[in-house]
């Protein structure tokens, strides 16, 4: 029988578990001593088998479930983790939700439903406890509000749409680097909140001066074009702002009337933000002058853009009790470091943040709205669906790898099938003319990868047909299943096969 063990130090702790008896046996001498007293050998098992392994059956037991302190889980869990093996295989986790469910039938332990209830889902457990292998661990180490707004976004433009609370957890079941809906709502405030600043305004709370004021936005985005009946009916298809007739209904049913008091908004704000950015230039060039101001924060300057973004930062971080000597490095640091270090190290919630710069007036030029913008801009969706969505969903590192891969003229001259190895072109080809779906190839690593999940779909298709959904298809397409192993998870979906 292998061992359980953990390693501290020189030490090695065994642990063994009666199943019959439901006692947890530190080390050998207390195995030993509870055979001595009669325990039965096939009652003892290894502990970090009896958790692996689903061949072993463990009896469910009632167990009382009350809530636990945060604490006490944290302890816990990395007890757990420390216990269990290094995995097998490189995407595996030491510590997942098998091992917690038995562990907790055991009784060793507590529940999963005790650790949800405290933190809402596992990611955010593995998360707080730093319990995930080190490049899982550093994937969602780096997850911000930054991180949330860009998957978001990208999501978003795979699906051509606004992707729903139902979307978000799916990707997140799929993939731990994909943040779990409730991850986002604890780091950002509310979904509602992560759609806005990825570029989804909240279009069923809108009330006449959010329409105004919408409109002044797509007259920016739109290089002072007003918007029409059409432009606006197509972007509330893309869920980016309401219909042209809701429009119509808050200014006594006339669009011309909305279209001139979004112009005025727009006219008056391009006023004032020329007014803001001059009146702090002007600040900047004093305090440079009399040395109120550090040198750094004009240091490697690329446009005025930035300038504006590093004294808005170094105001605002003042202005939230910061010591000087820190807030002027921090203005040098990105917008996702700096509010990191102030929710860190001060304990400062991003609203709170945005308050004082709406105080200062400075909140465009720290949270600028590039991205929502760019998305109210009518050419941004009129980009062929195939092109953007392959765009940017491909990670074209690897794509980059196909060129060792045979063209078909290659593949002819040398006598090969020209399916058998697929081409560079083809795939391509494929890919282009939406036979093969962007999102087959997310995450993929490497060409290899691109071309097996290629062919595992064509497979997939193949026995499918058109009876089941591409969402079934592409989630079978991407495990790296043995020939058997898929064939069997086909069955599932067309038992006569």
């Amino acid at each position: 029988m292998k061992k359980a063990n953990r390693q501290t130090g020189d030490e090695t702790t065994q642990y063994y578990y009666d199943i019959f008896s439901e006692q947890l046996l530190v080390g050998e001498d207390a195995r030993n001593l509870h055979l001595e007293a009669g325990g039965h050998p096939s009652d003892i098992y290894n502990l970090i088998e009896l958790l692996k392994s689903s061949e072993i059956d463990i009896p469910f037991v009632y167990r009382k479930k009350g809530p636990v302190r945060k604490e006490k889980l944290v302890m816990y869990g990395q007890w757990l983790y420390n216990l269990m093996p290094p995995p097998e295989r490189k995407n595996q986790k030491r510590l997942n939700e098998n091992i917690l469910r038995r562990a907790g039938r055991l009784g060793i332990g507590y529940s999963v439903w005790q650790i949800e209830n405290e933190f809402t889902n596992l990611t955010n457990y593995y998360m707080y406890t730093n319990l995930l292998d080190t490049k899982r661990n550093k994937a969602l180490g780096q997850i911000d509000v930054e991180y949330v707004v860009n998957y978001i976004e990208m999501l978003g433009a795979t699906l051509g749409r606004k992707p729903n609370r139902d979307d978000l957890h799916r990707q997140s079941k799929e993939n731990v680097y994909n943040p779990h809906p409730e991850t986002i709502e604890n780091l950002v405030g509310s979904l509602r909140k992560a759609y806005e600043l990825a570029g989804w305004p909240d279009i069923h709370s809108m009330d006449e001066d959010d329409y105004i004021n919408w409109g002044a936005d797509f007259i920016d985005a739109n290089g002072g074009i007003d918007p029409s009946q059409s432009k606006i009916d197509f972007l509330s298809t893309k869920d980016m702002g309401p219909s042209a007739t809701t429009t119509a209904k808050y200014f006594d049913g006339s669009l011309n009337n909305f279209k001139a008091k979004a112009r005025e908004r727009y006219e008056l704000r391009r006023l004032e933000r020329q007014e803001r950015k001059t009146k702090y230039l002007a600040e900047i060039e004093e305090g440079l002058r009399d040395r109120t101001l550090p040198v750094e924060i004009v240091r490697d300057i690329r446009s005025t853009g930035e300038l504006l973004n590093r004294y808005s930062k170094l105001i605002v971080a003042l202005k939230s009790g910061t010591e000087f000597h820190q807030a002027k490095y921090l203005a040098l640091e990105d917008n996702a470091e700096y509010f990191k270090w102030l929710q860190d190290n001060r304990e400062l919630a991003p609203k709170y943040l945005e308050q004082i710069a709406t105080q200062l007036g400075c909140y465009e030029f720290i949270w600028t709205q590039s991205v929502y913008l760019n998305k109210l801009r009518v050419g941004y969706w009129k980009q062929r669906p195939s092109e953007r969505r392959l765009r940017d969903i491909i990670n074209w590192g690897p794509l980059k790898e196909l060129k060792k891969y045979p063209t078909i003229q290659e593949v002819r001259k040398s006598g090969q099938n020209e399916q058998n190895p697929p081409t560079k072109v083809m795939l391509i080809k494929n890919m282009r003319n939406k036979s093969v779906p962007p999102e087959l190839f997310r995450n993929a690593s490497s060409g290899d990868e691109m071309f097996r999940r290629w062919k595992q779909f064509i497979i997939v298709d193949k026995l499918l047909g058109k009876n089941h959904s591409l969402e079934v298809k592409i989630r079978l397409s991407i495990p790296p299943y043995k020939y058997t192993e898929l064939i069997s998870k086909i069955k599932k979906y067309e038992p006569d096969l």
